[in-house]
């Protein structure tokens, strides 16, 4: 199962992201804090991060550099705004080569 870390400053739109990904198989970690999302990359393993439009640029750019300090070959997706499921789709798909989201339906930003 794929241990993914989601961060984005939209509780709603990480909420619905996590559903999405739960049912699609994922375990999920979901975080609006960026304090508590640098501890997790810091000090836990996941295979991916995704990272929301919904931050901003410098947040983004602190927590990239911050995963790739301690995962380097660690996927980290920027999910731009509008992203639909399909996009969020493709996007993992491209980092991992996972197909695992086919089932994904509804629309995700």
């Amino acid at each position: 199962m794929m241990f993914i870390l989601s961060i984005g400053s939209d509780p709603d739109i990480l909420n619905r992201r996590s559903s999405v990904l739960a049912e699609a198989g994922y375990a999920i970690v979901s975080l609006s804090d960026m304090r508590k999302a640098a501890e997790k990359i810091a000090n836990e393993e996941f295979d991916m991060v995704l990272l929301c439009s919904s931050l901003a640029e410098e947040d983004c750019r602190q927590l990239v550099n911050m995963s790739r300090r301690h995962r380097p070959f660690m996927p980290v997706i920027l999910l731009p705004a509008g992203a639909t499921e399909d996009d969020m789709r493709r996007l993992i798909c491209d980092a991992v080569g996972d197909t695992v989201l086919g089932r994904a339906r509804s629309n995700v930003a």
